[in-house]
């Protein structure tokens, strides 16, 4: 079972963050309805997968908008 861990980011709500794999590189995905995940490869530390999606967090506004 992969290792996760859920965040709660100000402006966006909870986002899921969780060990890929598969993964190369993060990666932010937003589905509906309003889940966001970003995948943590393997050998990266939660933390810094938690900085980067601080660091996109307008983006994943702009992305929750296209759901509503």
């Amino acid at each position: 079972m992969p290792e996760s861990k859920i965040i709660t980011l100000p402006k966006v709500g909870d986002v899921l963050l969780e060990r890929s794999y598969r993964a190369k590189h993060i990666n932010i995905s937003v589905k509906p309805p309003s889940k966001v995940r970003v995948a943590v490869p393997v050998g990266v530390e939660f933390s810094k997968a938690q900085r980067i999606a601080e660091q996109r967090t307008d983006w994943i506004k702009k992305q929750l908008r296209f759901l509503i």
